[in-house]
């Protein structure tokens, strides 16, 4: 994970919230978050039942998908649809572990947490790095329309589908269809490791730069090998990556 100077403001700054003097509010350190929040007391072992609860629930899910995919007509097309639509469900709280863990409050052992982010933001498309930058800067710029990233509707998630009426319905398509959340990103990760980032105020150094690259590059690599096996094997491995993971994501 990353360390707080390289997203914090190094001005002075009033606490809770106050503007800094280059404009942005101040960022807690990880530490001060977990005593305002969770009351100084992360657990490893509250953050692993949660992982195992999570888990669990997603291999509730994939066995209910398997059994609708080998039980033949309607019973099975049933099978899977309830499957699937519980599946999107679980997989829609990947993100909420992620977050924590990016904030520092899933585990007490920040090694664990910074682990398990690279796997999570794996799974949901968002680089563990990348998102702390990003996150960070929504932080200090919360609410304001030039400079917090989650207004900056550079991506389909971050923007108004009703913004253009002309457009809203194919916009708002698009926006429930899952694409913004997940396989929007990939083009991103590749203009990162090229060299080419696109303009993000979040990622604004060298070294930050490098980290996401870094990042990225074992997430491409990642995902080609997974394609790569889907299509050798598409009846088991594609079949798995579909309908477990990449369905549901959607």
């Amino acid at each position: 994970m990353m360390e707080m100077d390289e997203v914090s403001d190094t001005t002075p700054a009033a606490a809770n919230g106050k503007k800094s003097n280059a404009g942005g509010a101040t960022v807690l350190p990880q530490g001060q978050v977990a005593r305002e929040f969770i009351n100084g007391k992360p657990s490893d072992l509250e953050g692993f039942k949660q992982l195992i609860f999570h888990l669990g629930c997603a291999a509730v899910c994939a066995l209910v998908v398997d059994k609708g995919l080998n039980t033949p007509g309607v019973v099975g097309w049933l099978l899977l649809i309830a499957g699937e639509l519980a599946f999107g469900l679980v997989s829609s709280f990947y993100f909420a572990g992620f977050h924590e863990m990016i904030h520092g409050t899933a585990f007490a052992s920040s090694e664990v947490g910074s682990f398990l982010s690279h796997i999570a933001g794996f799974a949901i498309f968002r680089g563990s790095n990348w998102y702390y930058y990003f996150h960070w800067h929504h932080h200090r710029f919360t609410n304001d329309p030039e400079r917090d990233p989650e207004l900056s509707g550079s991506t389909t998630d971050r923007a108004d589908p009703t913004a253009d009426p002309a457009g809203a319905f194919k916009a708002m398509c698009l926006f429930l269809s899952g694409y913004p959340f997940g396989f929007e990103r990939v083009p991103a990760m590749a203009c990162h490791v090229l060299g080419m980032p696109p303009a993000e105020s979040w990622v604004d150094t060298d070294a930050k730069r490098r980290k996401v690259r870094i990042e990225y590059s074992f997430y491409l690599l990642g995902y080609l090998a997974l394609a790569v096996a889907s299509l050798a094997r598409p009846s088991t491995i594609g079949a798995k990556v579909w309908y477990h993971w990449l369905l549901p994501h959607m």
